[in-house]
This record gives structure tokens, C-alpha cells and sequence, in this order.
């Protein structure tokens, strides 16, 4: 966005001061919006958290606890080796302070996942968009650009 108005150059300004997301905010989008599986046959079943194989007499009602993670898991039967999940959001508001403006921004981060067997999985996310408002309710939106 190229800031024409005095409230766009004041939130572009603070937009680049932001803090990166936390560990802590990202840990806590991954424990609430993946869900934590294991996949299965008739005759093996692994982890899809840390991609170790997991022993099938232990599942009792499409549930078991990973032995090498700890990670109570759910089961589902496949024969799949690879899962992707995409497209997941999480949103995080603060409240900022600049010059004569008092701001409410809405950070939303897109969190994509990715599962192998015998890999531990890999985790991916980026800021998507950032919305601002001022106490009059006026907006301004930050986005990111796709090409």
C-alpha cells in the first residue's frame, strides 16, 4: 500500500515496528487449530507429529499415546503416507498507542502444515493481513501481495 493520507503514513509507520508472532502465540495456534493424528493399516500405524512408527495394539478407541512423542493421538485408517493441511488462520489483537491516534490492529497469520512419515512435521506461516482502526472507526488495511 502506498500511504496518501495522514492516518496511512502514521499506520504504515507502525506497522514496520511490530513484533514478529511469539513462540508462545505460535505454539498455541498449532495446539488449537491442527489436529493431532496418527494414521493406521490393519498391520502398522505412525505418528504424523514426530513420524514415528507406533505399535497397533495400543490403539483403543481410535485413540493411542505415541511412544516417542507423548502425544495422545487420533487414529484414522488410511493408507496414506503424506498429509498436508493449508490454509489455516489465526488472528491476534493489540491495542497501539501513536502520536494523537490510538489504534485496534487485527494481525491474521496463515498457518499451513505439513506430514510425513518418518519426518517430523514441518510448520510454515506468514502474516496475511493487518486491519487498523481508530477511535472514529475509520480503517485502514495492510495486505500482503500474491503474485
Amino acid at each position: 500500500m502506498k500511504p496518501k493520507t495522514k492516518i496511512q503514513h502514521a499506520v504504515v509507520q507502525i506497522s514496520n515496528e511490530l513484533p514478529p508472532l511469539t513462540k508462545a502465540q505460535e505454539q498455541y495456534a498449532i495446539d488449537n487449530l491442527f489436529p493431532k493424528l496418527a494414521y493406521a493399516t490393519k498391520s502398522s500405524g505412525f505418528c504424523l507429529e514426530c513420524g514415528q512408527s507406533i505399535d497397533i495394539k495400543k490403539i483403543v478407541r481410535n485413540r493411542v499415546v505415541c511412544s516417542h512423542c507423548g502425544e495422545t493421538l487420533k487414529v484414522e485408517y488410511t493408507r496414506n503416507r503424506i498429509l498436508n493441511i493449508k490454509d489455516k488462520r489465526f488472528s491476534i489483537s493489540l491495542l497501539v498507542k501513536h502520536g494523537i491516534y490510538d489504534f485496534q490492529v487485527v494481525r491474521t497469520f496463515e498457518f499451513c502444515t505439513y506430514y510425513k512419515k518418518g519426518e517430523k512435521k514441518k510448520i510454515f506461516n506468514w502474516e496475511v493481513c493487518q486491519n487498523w482502526y481508530d477511535k472514529s472507526g475509520k480503517e485502514v488495511n495492510i495486505s500482503r501481495l500474491v503474485s
